[in-house]
């Protein structure tokens, strides 16, 4: 049982609780304390060798995610009018859920169609660039002072 997965994990964890010392060379890479080692001891047993690869560090879910049913109305919303913007499209849904379920904010809202590329970015001014005086470039002589 002396494969190597996880960063050492399984070298460690797999062997009897003794010999830790061996261990060791793996606490830079694998933060080594007594609560870790149990946790990922448990998870072997229940799921063998495969537990002790990496996983994926994504949530699971997310808090504050909108529903799914509001963010397809937005959606929908803006497909139908398509010159319609976030604030618009907000106060139709609070006029049309009423107390249902919670309106989003119009950022929220604008969000959800950057996401869904449903929104055109702003034109983008050209600044003008600063260009020199004629006195910088020699052209006019300098006012003589005295």
């Amino acid at each position: 049982m002396e494969r190597e997965f996880g960063n050492g994990r399984a070298s460690s964890i797999c062997r009897p609780f003794t010999g830790w010392r061996e261990h060791e060379r793996c606490l830079p890479v694998f933060r080594d304390i007594p609560q870790n080692r149990l946790q990922i001891f448990h998870r072997y047993k229940e799921h063998g060798l495969e537990a002790l690869c990496g996983r994926s560090r994504r949530p699971v879910r997310y808090a504050n995610q909108l529903p799914g049913r509001i963010e397809q109305m937005i959606v929908r919303l803006k497909k139908e009018k398509p010159h319609w913007g976030a604030r618009k499209i907000r106060e139709l849904l609070v006029r049309r859920l009423a107390g249902d379920a919670r309106i989003p904010a119009r950022s929220t809202v604008h969000a959800v169609l950057d996401r869904h590329g449903l929104v055109k970015r702003g034109r983008q001014g050209r600044r003008n660039k600063a260009e020199g005086t004629a006195l910088e470039w020699g052209q006019a002589d300098p006012i003589p002072i005295g």
